[in-house]
């Protein structure tokens, strides 16, 4: 009879601790609800950002020569800057 009773006292201690987590979700959700009640609106079509009469704006894209150094200099790199400066 004891083999019984160790089976169902899992079962027991399982299901009382769904009950807590499932009325802590609930109450998050009402409180998101609220939340969303106090926000404004979302927009209406009228308010949203229109084209400009000009059409759309397009990426402008540059390609730069790279500046040369003079011969026997070596490139310096982004983590070598405060010791060139000499910060």
């Amino acid at each position: 009879m004891l083999g019984c009773q160790c089976r169902h006292r899992g079962r027991v201690a399982a299901g009382s601790s769904v009950k807590p987590r499932t009325s802590g979700a609930a109450l998050r959700v009402q409180r998101g609800r609220r939340e969303r009640q106090q926000q404004p609106p979302p927009p209406r079509p009228e308010e949203q950002p229109r084209l400009p009469d000009s059409g759309p704006v397009h990426e402008v894209r540059e390609h730069r020569e790279p500046n040369e150094l003079p011969p026997g200099e070596q490139r310096v790199t982004p983590h070598e800057l405060k010791r060139a400066n000499g910060s």
